[in-house]
């Protein structure tokens, strides 16, 4: 029996799209009958198939979980593969036999310019050239590591040496049209299911919401993620968006909805209008634009990184680009939708997802 170790800071509980996409693929390998294990940061879920890795508070995340990870090495090296969530978790067990490393996006355009992004963009090209293989979900990591792909293109095939590229895919048995909730549909909502960070434009799609809502006064703008306990920085975002709020009149008009789980969500997207999703860094290609397309509602994004591999309407991450885009999807937003949702449930479903990577499986084996 193939014995697979999954390397990562968090899997439970499951809260953004990195969860999910962990859980998908370990239900996908223990239909195969593989047993597996998950290294994460200590948790309070007590499961058997978790190792928890320990937390020291006064490091970060990372430098937390490459420092404590190697203590379990005795464990780790009698794993038959590991797959490694993020490269930046590479260097720990790089002497490990077999090694997938999964890209998320090219999670250093949030960092700034200087000797810290230099040194991530080196770590995570070490790692992409001496891992078994290399698994991305869009095309726009491989274009910054000098192979020639164009969005949209390549879809779950394997476009060099020991590098696939297979795009974030939906379960559209869950997520698809459902008859809307009579509540959130009086709320007119235009929805923003993401979290309530600055690398995930929330200030953007406010001061868009803000030239729209002046068109069409009753609309609101829901926020789907939770405010609370998102670190320092983060805090520091939410309070300069509260004030932004305030100080364009939208009080009444942007509603903070907190934390839906994943099983609430497709009800939320039937009963919405439109979606936004304008990230400005940091993007995949986005489970959140999938999951509001395969619920058939109109979904426009930013043009940014792996978004440009999605079937969303597009915008510049601005304001008034964004502004724009919602006036121009708004007043289509029946058709566009049921364009993106066709796309979506043909090429975006889950089996396509599944049989790619358990192809991946086999190529890294059999090697």
């Amino acid at each position: 029996m193939l014995k697979i170790g999954h390397i990562t800071t968090d899997y439970r509980p499951i809260i953004g799209g990195a969860e999910v996409y962990l859980d998908e693929l370990i239900g996908v390998l223990r239909q195969k009958g593989f047993e597996q294990t998950v290294y994460q940061l200590a948790t309070s879920d007590e499961s058997s198939d978790l190792v928890q890795i320990r937390r020291i508070s006064f490091l970060p995340k990372y430098l937390n979980y490459c420092l404590m990870l190697p203590l379990h090495f005795s464990r780790l090296f009698k794993e038959d593969l590991l797959i490694i969530n993020y490269p930046q978790y590479f260097l720990p067990v790089f002497l490990h036999k077999r090694s997938i490393i999964l890209s998320h996006g090219a999670t250093w355009t949030s960092l700034p310019k200087g000797l810290l992004r230099n040194f991530m963009v080196a770590v995570f090209a070490y790692a992409y050239s001496s891992a078994k293989a290399c698994v991305f979900n869009d095309t726009f990591v491989l274009r910054e590591i000098g192979i020639n792909i164009d969005p949209q293109t390549n879809m779950f095939r394997k476009v060099d040496r020991n590098k696939w590229f297979i795009p974030n895919c939906v379960d559209t048995s869950r997520f698809s049209k459902l008859s809307p909730d009579p509540t959130l549909l009086a709320q007119n909502l235009i929805l923003v299911p993401r979290n309530i960070t600055y690398g995930r434009g929330i200030d953007l799609a406010v001061k868009a919401f803000a030239v729209f809502n002046k068109v069409h006064p009753e609309t609101k703008l829901g926020l789907v993620g939770s405010r609370e306990h998102l670190g320092k920085t983060q805090d520091e975002y939410v309070r300069g968006l509260l004030v932004l709020i305030d100080q364009l009149g939208l009080n009444k008009q942007v509603l903070f909805l907190g934390h839906y789980k994943n099983a609430q969500m497709p009800l939320l997207y039937s009963s919405s209008l439109m979606s936004i999703i304008p990230t400005r860094h940091r993007e995949g290609t986005s489970l959140s634009a999938l999951e509001s397309m395969a619920c058939g509602t109109a979904t426009l994004s930013t043009n940014v990184e792996g978004l440009l591999d999605l079937p969303t309407y597009k915008c510049e991450p601005s304001p008034e680009s964004m502004a724009e885009a919602m006036l121009k999807v708004f007043m289509d937003r029946e058709t566009i939708a049921e364009k993106q949702m066709l796309v979506v449930r043909e090429t975006f479903k889950l089996e396509n997802w599944r049989q790619a990577w358990l192809k991946v499986i086999q190529d890294v084996v059999g090697q």
